[in-house]
């Protein structure tokens, strides 16, 4: 379904707005986005922060089968499900270095300005798919 036709009807997005004011499309013709197609089953994963963009970004890769490990001291309810079911593993802790050894792709969905660094830092010497979700763009970090 084309994004017009969630208008007037339940947000969908990460915006969670509840009624869908088409926000997550707004500037999308104007925003040059890179796209990239992964297999993501059953490779590990890594998102780096429990909150609502943490959850976002668990949620799309459980959908795509990927083998999910949470860094977070903290996570949103629904975060805490996931782990306490076994779908996700959760090191309740902050972010180390060490957390992108053998991941596939590492998400960074952190407000905190340190972790995120780290993690770019560290990302930019290693093989692995890294990616920044920070809602403040001048701020990202993608590597």
């Amino acid at each position: 379904m084309p994004a017009q036709g969630y208008a007037g009807k339940e947000c969908v997005c990460q915006h969670r707005r509840g009624i869908c004011d088409q926000t997550c499309v707004r500037d999308l013709l104007e925003t040059p986005l890179y796209i990239a197609c992964l297999r993501l089953g059953g490779r590990p994963c890594l998102v780096v922060g429990g909150g609502d963009v943490g959850l976002e970004k668990v949620e799309g890769l459980l959908a795509c089968n990927a083998d999910v490990t949470l860094v977070a001291p903290e996570a949103v309810p629904e975060l805490r499900d996931f782990a306490e079911e076994g779908s996700i593993r959760w090191e309740r802790r902050g972010y180390e270095p060490a957390d992108l050894d053998g991941k596939f792709l590492a998400i960074a969905a952190t407000s905190d300005r340190r972790d995120r660094s780290a993690g770019s830092a560290a990302a930019t010497s290693r093989p692995t798919s890294t990616a920044s979700s920070s809602r403040s763009p001048r701020r990202a970090t993608p590597t």
